[in-house]
């Protein structure tokens, strides 16, 4: 019996509120656009509701709160893109381009 070698590709979204929950829930472009995105930082978690992370951290400058910013794709997700099913991996912020890097194994 041959070993299956997985086949990988890598999903580069945007980090926007499409794409991401804040603080668990998904929230409308006006809430988005009320957070300060000029320097998120990485928190590798787990949170206080005990969710693993890593998830991102950006401030609300109006009322100086902080936010967590969570990838809304999760491990071993089930999704379709690119005309495939694929099965979440793994998934990385890049805080310079503010992109989510999800890595995902074709089903």
């Amino acid at each position: 019996m041959s070993e299956h070698t997985p086949t990988l590709v890598t999903l580069t979204l945007p980090i926007d509120h499409r794409t991401s929950y804040v603080d668990g829930h998904k929230a409308s472009a006006a809430e988005w656009a009320r957070l300060d995105f000029a320097k998120p930082w990485t928190d590798p978690g787990p949170s206080p509701a005990g969710n693993e992370g890593p998830y991102l951290k950006a401030p609300h400058p109006q009322d100086g709160t902080v936010h967590r910013i969570y990838c809304r794709y999760y491990r071993e997700q089930i999704i379709r893109a690119r005309g495939l099913n694929l099965m979440v991996v793994d998934f990385a912020a890049d805080l310079d381009a503010l992109e989510w890097h999800v890595l995902c194994e074709v089903i």
